[in-house]
């Protein structure tokens, strides 16, 4: 699967690694930013 990345927030970031390591995949970079009002 070489032509695919797979991206994951913040709220369930186990799973996406369950995900990419059954499919033999890493994770993409991704940078994540809060707002002060949620």
């Amino acid at each position: 699967m070489k032509d695919f990345l797979l991206f994951s927030g913040s709220s369930n970031r186990p799973l996406a690694e369950a995900v990419v390591k059954k499919l033999g995949m890493t994770l993409g970079n991704v940078e994540l930013t809060r707002f002060a009002d949620g």
